[in-house]
């Protein structure tokens, strides 16, 4: 069965690389890094260097060991100290300002997780005639939601910023090959489709990633679909809050936690 072939450009440009493309945006995420160093140089407040150092979108962790290293020694004790590392327990001649700094943005921001393998394999009892719409829906529905608990919201941030995240990166492989396996099944076999256009309708209420795989397998495209796309109800809320200038900094990372919640 043939489905509506639904052209796009040549060169789609994602909701992601579009924003970072954007002179303006950029200007601004270079206002908001120079603000981080500055609370990174300054702060008397663990919560503020937690939000800052947890929640801002910069990669470049190297920058803010540095910065942290040059505070005074005794401001960097009350940080350790405030996250459960006593000075009893530090050796005085290995910990130095700059393993001290480095050990502070361990704990405050911790390394992103190993990119894990979206490795969703289709039930083949999906193109039997019993298996009902709501369970296929409930299935997928689950598998995604579930999956998707995995990934730091920390690395959802970067990449709405522009920012690369191999966990991101990991992410969008396995939808695309998800939504190609999808694709395939439902070239094969002509009653999926009216299965899975009730499916989509299931789904449009559920997780995003869920709804795109199925919506856009639905369609051929003349161009492959951006898997971006399918975080674009995630991205665009947090490219909103970092774009928004009446917000200090401070204030929309922690608007940013939030979101995360």
């Amino acid at each position: 069965m043939k489905n509506k072939s639904v052209p796009l450009p040549p060169t789609p440009a994602s909701h992601i690389s579009a924003t970072m493309q954007d002179a303006k945006f950029n200007r601004l995420l270079e206002l908001r890094q120079e603000q981080a160093h500055q609370v990174i140089r300054t702060t008397i407040n663990l919560s503020e260097l937690h939000v800052v150092c947890h929640y801002s979108p910069f990669p470049d962790l190297k920058t803010f060991h540095h910065i942290l290293s040059t505070r005074w020694m005794g401001r960097l004790d009350v940080f350790l100290s405030s996250l459960g590392l006593e000075q009893s327990n530090r050796d005085p001649e290995r910990w130095n300002k700059s393993h001290k700094a480095k050990e502070i943005v361990r704990r405050l921001r911790p390394e992103p997780p190993v990119p894990a393998i979206w490795d969703y394999k289709w039930n083949p009892s999906i193109t039997e005639s019993t298996t009902h719409t709501s369970h296929i829906t409930d299935e997928i529905n689950s598998h995604f939601s579930e999956a998707f608990r995995d990934v730091p919201f920390t690395e959802i941030v970067k990449a709405a910023c522009g920012y690369p995240s191999n966990v991101i990166t990991s992410l969008l492989q396995g939808v695309t090959t998800t939504r190609s396996e999808l694709c395939s099944l439902i070239q094969d076999f002509d009653a999926l489709k009216s299965k899975f256009e009730l499916v989509e309708q299931y789904l449009c209420a559920e997780h995003p990633i869920a709804y795109w795989i199925v919506s856009t397998s639905l369609c051929d495209y003349e161009y492959p679909p951006d898997p971006s796309d399918a975080l674009t109800l995630l991205i665009f809320p947090i490219q909103d809050l970092v774009a928004d200038t009446r917000l200090a900094l401070i204030p929309m990372l922690k608007r940013l936690a939030w979101l995360s919640v």
